[in-house]
């Protein structure tokens, strides 16, 4: 028990650290202001989809509920944005020109990113999360390295929890 509160608690203040003014924390949607930088388009989403996944640490143990809400814009994700209990992060944009864009999907913002294997409407629900990061400095041998340390990984779509959601906000 001690170690699911640290670890959320270490999660949490990722996602805090991370926040921003320009997204909705009660309804942990995706607004346009938050997926665009100032020399990006804001998009209009056409769709928000929310799923649950079950996620490990970094040291393998089970972590708590990660939910993501994305922003779908012609059947594509355009953006992601992240829940941990009580704790969301501002919105993350698809980074168009990360590597294997062919067969993952990758979601940056404010120093976290979140990796998915690659999704589009008609698959979305079945893309396992691969892996959430946060950007830090470190000291290695004696210098500061800029580095992603890994919050969760092996993330799995959990369907009873993605229908809970989908009830919880049909109401």
């Amino acid at each position: 028990m001690k170690y699911s509160f640290l670890f959320a608690s270490a999660i949490a203040a990722t996602l805090a650290g991370c926040a921003s003014s320009n997204h909705d924390d009660k309804a942990g949607v995706v607004t346009p202001a938050d997926a665009a930088s100032p020399n990006q388009q804001v998009p209009t989403f056409e769709q928000v989809i929310h799923l649950a996944y079950q996620c490990r640490g970094s040291d393998g143990k089970v972590a708590p509920l990660l939910v993501a809400g994305y922003g779908m814009v012609n059947g594509e994700p355009v953006a992601a944005q992240l829940t941990i209990g009580e704790s969301t992060s501002p919105a993350l944009a698809l980074v168009k020109d990360a590597p294997n864009t062919d067969t993952i999907n990758t979601f940056f913002g404010n120093g976290v990113t979140w990796t998915t294997e690659r999704a589009t409407l008609q698959n979305i629900g079945q893309a396992q999360g691969i892996m959430l990061t946060r950007r830090q400095m470190i000291e290695v041998n004696g210098k500061q390295e800029e580095v992603d340390n890994i919050m969760l990984k092996d993330c799995s779509v959990d369907p009873a929890a993605t229908q809970s959601l989908v009830q919880q906000k049909a109401n």
